[in-house]
């Protein structure tokens, strides 16, 4: 069992429904086929044993390695997994596609924003999570005066640095304290 995952049980995580559902290996051949990328060892071990999961007893946190402008910490809602009606970690991979990054994948939503935790499967990044925040995307700019955005960078504009790993993701979560009754 990989630190990740001991990590996540201590913290109470629970299927989604009533059974976990990870993603199946064909799922899993096609969003290498999507990406051009295979998923990273620590997030596969984790999505292979739970897929679809949650916290259902507590509040989640994560304190950001970057400030955001908008949170102090975000709140770890649901992992995504495999096929489950019509919801999977491969929709959302093809729904994003091109509104996140090339070299993210949505990996869980927070839990009450519809944005998403998104993990880097190639290049110099490659392993580190980052939070989209959907309400700030910004619209696609055009690229036809001189001095105007790479357009590998402005996607990126909505984006806060949250781990350099999956496993330090996993390890900078922690149970929200209980607010104090006044």
């Amino acid at each position: 069992m990989t630190d990740a995952i001991a990590r996540l049980e201590k913290l109470g995580i629970s299927p989604t429904g009533n059974i976990f559902v990870p993603p199946s290996q064909k799922e899993l051949e096609e969003i290498k086929s999507i990406t051009g990328f295979s998923i990273p060892p620590d997030y596969l071990s984790v999505i292979s044993k739970f897929g679809w999961s949650n916290f259902p007893e507590h509040s989640v946190v994560v304190s950001p390695l970057e400030k955001s402008p908008n949170h102090e910490k975000f709140r770890v809602g649901t992992f995504l997994g495999g096929e489950r009606g019509q919801e999977s970690l491969l929709r959302y991979v093809r729904i994003l596609r091109g509104r996140l990054p090339d070299t993210l994948i949505p990996i869980a939503f927070d839990e009450y924003n519809g944005d998403f935790f998104c993990l880097v499967i190639s290049g110099n990044e490659k392993g580190k999570v980052f939070y989209w925040e959907s309400q700030f995307e910004p619209d696609e700019p055009e690229h036809t005066e001189p001095n105007t955005p790479d357009p590998e960078v402005w996607q990126f504009v909505n984006l806060t640095l949250v781990a350099d790993s999956f496993s330090d993701f996993v390890n900078r979560m922690e149970i929200e304290p209980e607010e104090a009754v006044v």
